[in-house]
């Protein structure tokens, strides 16, 4: 089904539509929505200008999200991926700002710190930021809360930033490849 919906987005989303200036219809809207917030069709009350300043910016946003999506689903049936340097801190941001409002309904905050000596890297941006953002996606949704609707919990790393002894509290099974679980008082958790 997966390849299918690829397939469809590949033929329609990125078959050349253009509008009759020789935009891209995405790009087209996006024209019509400025000259609203430039005031070109006449002047906006305050409530008014809010609500389309918003608009616009949402717009431009899924607009974004959008043509990315497109973009990957292209390089992946075409066997094409795309190499550049970028900035690791750009992605880092635009992964981060995906899943914050998630994060913030669960009253988790995202907090990273990149060090001065990462700068910029060879690889392909687009399908790294996508990395990022699904395991911070899984992090968020698999909250210790979470874990007690879980038969096993699996730890294959061990990062500073878990509460391990959370983890196997509220775990029913426990398989600790990593020994991130120090204390041995838990008799449901096996350590490889």
């Amino acid at each position: 089904m997966a390849k299918v919906i690829d397939k469809f987005f590949l033929k329609e989303g990125l078959g050349g539509r253009r509008g009759t200036s020789g935009s891209t219809i995405d790009e087209t809207a996006l024209v019509g929505f400025d000259v609203v917030v430039d005031n070109l069709v006449g002047p906006l009350n305050e409530q008014q200008s809010d609500f389309i300043g918003r608009a616009h910016s949402r717009t431009q946003k899924v607009t974004h999200f959008v043509k990315t999506l497109l973009k990957l689903t292209q390089m992946r049936l075409s066997n094409n991926i795309e190499m550049a340097v970028f900035p690791v801190k750009v992605t880092m941001d635009d992964a981060v700002a995906a899943v914050k409002l998630r994060a913030t309904r669960k009253s988790i905050s995202l907090k990273y710190n990149i060090g001065p000596e990462v700068g910029e890297i060879l690889g392909n941006q687009l399908a790294i930021e996508e990395i990022v953002t699904n395991l911070l996606l899984n992090a968020i949704k698999y909250t210790p809360e979470v874990l007690k609707n879980y038969d096993c919990v699996l730890i294959l790393a061990a990062h500073s930033g878990f509460n391990y002894n959370e983890i196997a509290q509220k775990s029913a099974i426990v398989v600790d490849t990593r020994n991130a679980i120090k204390s041995r008082k838990y008799k449901k958790v096996f350590h490889l």
